[in-house]
């Protein structure tokens, strides 16, 4: 999102127009609604396509993406040097600033932008008692990526409720906060939208979090965000405010994102080996304005 709006920049109008790849995960849903919301974003194609490649003096392309039949139509308007994908593990660069690496190939010259997120008109949290603590174990419920879950949040729950005493709320996809203890009225995990989501995120006091995208919009709205990695890379999916805190493991095996036993682990002991007694004074801390 921050080179998208980058190189909206570089516009007439400050609007990109998106050509979608014929592609289908549980993600898509999200991204054609921000996409849809985001004040960046002018016309979006879907297949079968119908515009004119001729039409367009810009093109962005990321080689971290796959190479569709789109790829093609626009070579011819790529004017700069193509920006490789990283090798994630060795070179220790962001996403974000390889994805602005392509921005700045093309022309820009300014700061990392900041993104204004788009959000739904509601949920209202006003008549939640403070403070509101976010709860979100993304892992897509999906393969080799249930992983990334913490599998210490109903223990977390407990804790929070008794010591913090505010209101725990939980956010996420299908299945990712099952068996765990919320109070019904608070768990939106599976009944939101992302912008919808967003706006929850928005009203948190601190939001504690695996590796998702959810952690992301926390962290581009500046909510204080206590993030917990294990088998993924801090360098290349990190937050980024200095609102944020990194939780990660010790264990000799992680990260192993980037590597062959990231597919194969079958023992999590990366994320097991964050105990509840690690997270709550780092949320204390967030709660108090620490940094």
């Amino acid at each position: 999102m921050p080179a998208m709006q980058a190189v909206a920049s570089l516009t007439d109008d400050n609007k990109v127009d998106v050509v979608l790849g014929d592609w289908n995960d549980n993600r898509k849903p999200a991204i054609l609604e921000i996409l849809d919301r985001w004040s960046v974003v002018g016309n979006i194609f879907k297949p079968p396509y119908k515009f004119n490649p001729n039409g367009y003096d810009l093109w962005f392309h990321s080689y971290h993406g796959s190479n569709t039949e789109v790829v093609n139509v626009f070579k011819h308007k790529m004017n700069y040097k193509p920006v490789a994908k990283p090798a994630w593990k060795s070179s220790l660069i962001h996403e974000v600033d390889h994805y602005m690496e392509i921005a700045y190939a093309m022309g820009y010259r300014g700061p990392v932008p900041k993104v204004d997120f788009p959000l739904a008109e509601g949920p209202d949290l006003s008549d939640r008692k403070r403070p509101i603590v976010g709860i979100c174990n993304g892992f897509f419920n999906v393969g080799y990526w249930e992983k990334k879950a913490w599998p210490h949040f109903d223990s977390f729950i407990e804790v929070a409720k008794r010591y913090f005493k505010g209101t725990v709320v939980g956010i996420g996809s299908r299945g990712e906060l099952d068996g765990i203890g919320i109070d019904e009225e608070n768990d939106f995990s599976e009944k939101l939208s992302i912008t919808e989501t967003a706006k929850v995120i928005s009203q948190m006091d601190v939001l504690v979090t695996s590796d998702t995208g959810n952690m992301h919009i926390a962290d581009m709205m500046d909510i204080p965000v206590v993030t917990l990695f294990g088998s993924t890379l801090i360098s290349k999916n990190g937050p980024r405010s200095n609102k944020a805190v990194v939780l990660s493991s010790g264990a000799e095996c992680a990260p192993c994102q980037d590597t062959g036993r990231f597919y194969n682990c079958k023992n999590y002991v990366c994320m097991e080996s964050i105990r509840v007694g690690d997270v709550v004074p780092i949320v204390k801390q967030k709660l108090n304005g620490g940094r």
